[in-house]
């Protein structure tokens, strides 16, 4: 088992057949490579400390951890990022000793300066974690 929430996370999104079956081995932690084949899926962590243990004691926080579905088509974008929701509700009350408070979806069609011809909907979950 990984140590971390963002090991986890990563082996997990790697291992949702739905979302591995379009994208192959292309999920990234972080940011994809500069140039990149499409589709492809970038988990980020976007609010909490850098390192979230999945196993530990008394302490706990709260991270928020993004999923971001990229494809040069809209409904394949979709589609990923509904893969990775809907793996999480599956996993609702604790992923590998993390609790998965919520969930929600964003399409990121909106933000100034994304590419045209690029689609991108984002998952968001927010977890509950302790430090070893």
């Amino acid at each position: 088992m990984a140590d971390t929430l963002e090991q986890a996370l990563y082996e997990h999104t790697t291992e949702i057949t739905t979302v591995t079956t379009i994208v192959g081995t292309r999920i990234y932690w972080g940011q994809g490579p500069e140039e990149v084949t499409f589709p492809y899926v970038v988990v980020v962590l976007a609010g909490g400390p850098k390192e979230a243990y999945t196993q530990g004691s008394r302490n706990s926080g709260l991270t928020r951890v993004e999923w971001n579905c990229v494809s040069h088509d809209r409904w394949q974008a979709h589609t990923l990022a509904r893969y990775v929701r809907d793996d999480l509700y599956e996993y609702r009350g604790v992923l590998k000793g993390v609790m998965i408070e919520e969930t929600r979806m964003v399409d990121l069609s909106m933000i100034p300066g994304l590419n045209p011809d690029v689609y991108g909907y984002r998952t968001e979950a927010q977890f509950r974690w302790t430090i070893a």
